[in-house]
């Protein structure tokens, strides 16, 4: 191979390499969430005492895993969505910060102009968000359906937001604990 072939072939394989990377999610990102295989609960723990506090909010994958369901309390426009953050606690001001400043974790349509579902979602403190625009005349806010289930609770904090965001707050958490709340 020549010198021009040799370096195709080195920006190929490096693009090849960064696509799988990408698709696979250990990239790094706005939030930082490392690529890392789930620890086991006992070294879980001892690593959640290591890690320092993160604005954005930290999300920990383990089981068991959730599917959440809520409401909006209006109407939105066709083909609005919903977006979810992990935030570091039940606070307003954590959760407008987070809203304002990280990466969604991810984004839903909208059912029926007033319904949202969130599938799979680990214990942790969460804050939906519509922007303003996406109402009609009156602005709402999302609301999750509560729950008790296998030693586990989804629990609204709030809902509320200002002129640019709807927020509403919830949290995944062993009914022995309660959630993470403001410090």
């Amino acid at each position: 191979m020549s010198g021009p072939r040799i370096a195709d072939f080195l920006l190929i394989l490096s693009t090849l390499l960064f696509v799988v990377l990408l698709v696979v999610g250990c990239v790094p990102n706005k939030t930082e969430f490392p690529c890392t295989e789930i620890p086991h609960s006992d070294e879980a723990v001892n690593l959640d005492s290591q890690i320092e506090p993160n604005q954005c909010g930290i999300l920990h994958v383990r089981e068991p895993l959730f599917n959440v369901t809520g409401f909006l309390t209006t109407e939105v426009r066709r083909n609005s969505s919903i977006r979810l953050f992990v935030v570091p606690d039940t606070s307003f001001n954590s959760a407008l910060y987070v809203v304002k400043h990280c990466r969604f974790l991810y984004q839903q349509p909208i059912l029926s102009a007033k319904y949202f579902k969130f599938d799979y979602l680990p214990v942790g403190n969460y804050v939906a968000m519509v922007p303003r625009s996406a109402f009609y005349q009156f602005q709402g806010f999302p609301i999750t359906n509560e729950f008790n289930r296998s030693s586990y609770s989804v629990k609204v904090n709030f809902h509320g937001g200002d002129y640019r965001y709807s927020l509403g707050s919830f949290s995944i958490f062993p009914i022995s604990e309660g959630p993470k709340t403001e410090k």
